[in-house]
């Protein structure tokens, strides 16, 4: 029996190496190349997406310059206006001095803006007169106001438009 025994047990690691020289294969290949391999995927992928990603980035940051670059802006320095705001009785007569910048990017519109001056010197001025002291109160009124005297000039110049007014004094006493 001992004699089977190591007859059994000298066959068995023959048999047993096979097995194992098969699972070392495996072994090899699960736990040292798939790893290499995904490694070198990772990296190959890494570098042709940050390539793409910078080409891309130069890309934008070359579209966004000429975006971010403004058309010419020419002023057009409108005449001082100084009126009185709309008051009732009891309360005291209060006044608003304002001057005021008009920006646009062509000289087209200057000369449209010429031709216009006294139409837009009375339409600042009546709507300015109907102005209370509360409709000018804070950031927020002086951006209504501004809107309002936007659309309207835009409105007296039409088909041509003003970029922006910019006020470059304002007074209320």
């Amino acid at each position: 029996m001992a004699t089977e025994q190591e007859n059994t047990t000298t066959e068995n690691p023959e048999t047993d190496n096979k097995p194992q020289s098969k699972m070392a294969g495996k072994t090899l290949v699960l736990f040292i190349a798939l790893p290499v391999i995904l490694l070198l995927g990772g990296i190959t992928t890494f570098f042709m997406l940050s390539s793409e990603a910078s080409h891309y980035e130069q890309q934008t940051d070359q579209e966004s310059v000429e975006e971010a670059l403004p058309e010419i802006a020419i002023f057009y320095d409108l005449p001082e206006f100084v009126v009185n705001l709309s008051a009732t009785k009891k309360e005291r007569t209060r006044y608003l001095k304002m001057v005021i910048a008009l920006e646009y990017n062509s000289e087209e519109i200057e000369e449209r803006l010429n031709e216009m001056l006294p139409r837009i010197i009375d339409s600042v001025n009546v709507y300015a007169r109907e102005l209370r002291i509360s409709d000018i109160e804070g950031a927020a009124g002086l951006f209504r106001l501004k809107e309002a005297l936007y659309y309207r000039i835009n409105l007296m110049i039409a088909p041509a438009r003003i970029e922006d007014i910019l006020f470059k004094q304002i007074l209320v006493q």
